[in-house]
């Protein structure tokens, strides 16, 4: 009877598994996000049969869980992955290391992303409707002003379509 404890060699395997495909695919598509390729490498391990599509399923959460959490490390803090791990990466092999560090940094620069957009605030499109206040183009930084609510209309400078809520000199 297979062994099914989480930290099973067979598990350990799929999560290395996971952790190479998702770096293939993050290597070779920049258009993939982490989570994407965490998904398309879970479905891959399953399908060839490392482990059934539910225990891939628990390890790519394991994978996107650390990735997320060293990602998150990076991003607040600046310093190094060695840090994060609280152990001699010299140890660990560094094929695996390399993985993680690579997979860990895309997922720092993903997080660095979401965040500034988070600050920003969301997108206001031409064609939408806006309340009172103040929008400023992405492309150019002209600010259009709304006394009351209304249909935003593409930028008078430069054309372009999206807005930020202008928050003034905060």
């Amino acid at each position: 009877m297979p062994d099914r404890a989480p930290t099973s060699p067979r598990f350990v395997r799929a999560y290395r598994r996971i952790l190479e495909y998702a770096r293939e695919l993050l290597d070779a598509d920049k258009r993939y996000t982490v989570q994407e390729a965490i998904e398309h490498a879970r479905e891959r391990v399953a399908e060839v049969g490392e482990v059934t599509r539910e225990e891939a399923e628990q390890v790519g959460e394991y994978v996107r869980r650390d990735l997320h959490d060293a990602g998150d490390y990076l991003a607040r803090t600046g310093r190094e992955l060695r840090e994060w791990a609280q152990i001699d990466l010299e140890l660990v092999e560094q094929g695996l290391v390399d993985l993680f560090m690579r997979a860990a940094d895309r997922t720092r620069l993903e997080l660095e992303a979401f965040n500034r957009e988070i600050e920003a605030g969301p997108p206001y499109h031409t064609g939408e409707m806006a309340g009172p206040g103040a929008l400023q183009c992405d492309n150019c930084g002209q600010v259009l002003h709304f006394h009351e609510p209304g249909h935003i209309p593409p930028c008078p400078r430069c054309r372009e379509t999206v807005f930020r809520r202008s928050r003034g000199s905060e």
